[in-house]
């Protein structure tokens, strides 16, 4: 069961997939409903998760159970409904309070900060957004930069206390966000005050980049209630 992949990405699996001689079964994010498996009771279950990509992996995982049940495993309606209602992904565009909203996401490409910035703007469309990035050394930060900077008002560098997290600098900061708000610290919990200060009760801080980062967003969070 193949989930919707770049086109280069696509055509590698479907040749794995002649050379093994599997009837590969791709997902089709078009069609109408959370999945389109051959049982209709499946077209109107809800998916705890937020965004579309996340419809897109339940269905998958929904795909993958109707293969399962073909080969006779016993997988209840009911387990999927409750599954899929009850799954949580800690860190990856998790809510963690409301007023303002604060989300923590561990989108560390451009790729998925694609996907996180199209998630909050469809969740949170006309809110200003307050971005709280972090990265590891190894990351494509200027594609993240790219995909990230629409949607945020205001921009805080941080790092994460690790020995693999990137230092911003000031000149770095221009750079990537140009006609941007922008601030440098050099902690999370700086980063956070920092972001919290400035926000409104109605605005967003979404969290992002580095999954060191989020945990130290979370923690902080989770230990302070805000």
């Amino acid at each position: 069961v193949i989930a919707p992949q770049d086109e280069k990405v696509m055509a590698l699996l479907l040749n794995r997939c002649r050379e093994f001689g599997i009837p590969p079964i791709v997902v089709d994010p078009s069609r109408q409903g959370l999945a389109e498996a051959g049982t209709a009771q499946h077209q109107d279950l809800k998916v705890s998760l937020k965004g579309e990509h996340q419809r897109v992996n339940a269905s998958t995982a929904v795909h993958v159970v109707e293969l399962l049940r073909h080969w006779r495993h016993q997988v209840p309606d009911e387990a999927i409904v409750k599954g899929l209602k009850q799954a949580r992904w800690p860190g990856r565009f998790e809510v963690l309070q409301k007023k303002p909203v604060v989300i923590v996401d561990s989108a560390h490409n451009a790729a998925s900060a694609r996907v996180l910035a199209k998630t909050v703007a469809d969740g949170y469309s006309g809110r200003t957004v307050t971005l709280v990035l972090g990265v590891s050394l190894d990351k494509d930060i200027q594609g993240m930069a790219r995909e990230l900077k629409a949607m945020a008002a205001r921009v805080i560098l941080t790092r994460a206390n690790h020995p693999r997290a990137y230092t911003f600098g000031r000149s770095e900061a221009t750079e990537l966000f140009p006609d941007k708000e922008w601030s440098v610290t050099q902690t999370v919990n700086e980063a956070m005050d920092l972001a919290l200060s400035k926000a409104k009760d109605n605005d967003v801080v979404v969290v992002a980049g580095s999954v060191f980062v989020i945990a130290e967003a979370r923690e902080r969070c989770i230990n302070t209630g805000h």
